[in-house]
């Protein structure tokens, strides 16, 4: 049996796809939607669809775009390293006492972390 999702998720679909692709992922999306709604129900399969339409939407316009998560986050990493070396030349002693006693610090912590972990494994027998 066919089942027919609610219109307005659909009508949502087509303001922001473009008509060429429109058939091609709202054929998909119809048929995952009738096997949740044969598995699962109803509401189940509808909360689905309207997450696989919002999906598609983004996954659409990404791909417009020719960008992708990733890439953003790659392109930010490598921007925080480069202004990072950029204020570690400019200010090379405040940086070299920051690094230093940051250092020192976690030194310090692991050695508290070492002490307190062979104090806990004697053997209180």
């Amino acid at each position: 049996m066919q089942y027919v999702p609610p219109g307005w998720m659909t009508r949502i679909l087509t303001w922001f796809i473009s008509d060429t692709i429109f058939d091609e992922i709202h054929g998909d999306l119809l048929e995952l939607y009738n096997e949740e709604r044969s598995s699962h129900g109803k509401t189940y399969a509808t909360w689905q669809y309207l997450k696989n339409v919002l999906w598609s939407i983004r996954n659409y316009h990404l791909r417009r775009l020719k960008k992708s998560p990733s890439n953003y986050s790659i392109a930010m990493v490598g921007n925080y390293l480069k202004s990072t070396f950029r204020n570690i030349s400019k200010n090379r002693t405040y940086s070299f006492l920051n690094i230093m006693g940051l250092a020192v610090g976690i030194a310090a912590c692991l050695f508290i972390l070492q002490y307190v972990s062979y104090e806990k494994s004697y053997d209180r027998f």
